[in-house]
């Protein structure tokens, strides 16, 4: 890897039926201390369809925290009647410690007694990153059928313009959560199938090798996974005589 431009890890956070006191957090006072803790430019109730709970959620947006004495950027936080969502600029490890500020801070803003530990039934995680490897994308698609395929692609395009240029801009992945903990069913909870994205960078040219990667991962299993791609495609492909 030549570069990376940006790393950006979503955590959403599944908890227990009523863990999350979030009567209480729709007051503007709650609202307000968050607000505050966490630096962020905006917060506002949110309702269907911003957020798929019929008893709707808070959105906070455009925070900042430091972290180890290094700031960090907290794009945004959705808190919901069981789930907490956060969009940190940074990897999972600072997303978690951001985490764990928020749930101190609403474990102090609960009357309740006990208070729930809000620990997540299920944690789930995906980066994305935009970054300069050092090949183009068109390296993924250099073997096998769908290399065929690819050079037939002009030949059988319309020509809006008198000159036109085909190439292959990424590849996705379907990943689907199979055989769920009984945990899990007896929680109601159901895992989403989710995306694994290589994919051009918008608005670059395939000489600048500048990819857009995505993958529902922790940060250092993504990091991983790109370490891998990397090894992979680097070099050309050698035909076997």
């Amino acid at each position: 890897m030549k570069r990376l431009n940006s790393l950006v890890v979503t955590q959403t956070r599944i908890l227990r039926a009523d863990d999350l006191p979030f009567v209480t957090l729709l007051t503007q006072s709650a609202i307000a201390q968050i607000q505050k803790a966490f630096n962020f430019r905006q917060a506002m109730p949110m309702q269907p369809p911003l957020v798929p709970d019929p008893a709707g959620g808070i959105g906070f947006w455009g925070g900042e925290i430091e972290i180890n004495s290094i700031p960090v950027t907290i794009q945004q936080v959705i808190i919901e009647p069981r789930k907490v969502t956060t969009v940190v600029a940074a990897p999972s490890d600072s997303s978690q410690k951001a985490y764990s500020m928020l749930t101190d801070l609403i474990r102090r803003l609960d009357s309740r007694e006990p208070k729930p530990d809000l620990d997540p039934i299920v944690l789930t995680q995906e980066t994305a990153t935009v970054l300069e490897l050092d090949f183009p994308i068109t390296r993924l698609f250099e073997d096998g059928r769908i290399a065929t395929f690819a050079k037939e692609i002009d030949s059988l395009s319309d020509r809006i313009t008198p000159r036109v240029s085909i190439v292959p801009s990424g590849v996705t992945f379907r990943v689907s959560y199979l055989e769920p903990s009984d945990k899990l069913k007896a929680n109601n909870v159901q895992l989403i199938d989710k995306d694994l994205k290589i994919e051009l960078r918008m608005s670059t040219s395939i000489e600048e090798n500048l990819f857009f990667i995505s993958s529902p991962n922790s940060s250092d299993t993504h990091m991983k996974l790109i370490a891998r791609l990397e090894e992979v495609f680097s070099q050309t492909s050698r035909k076997e005589n």
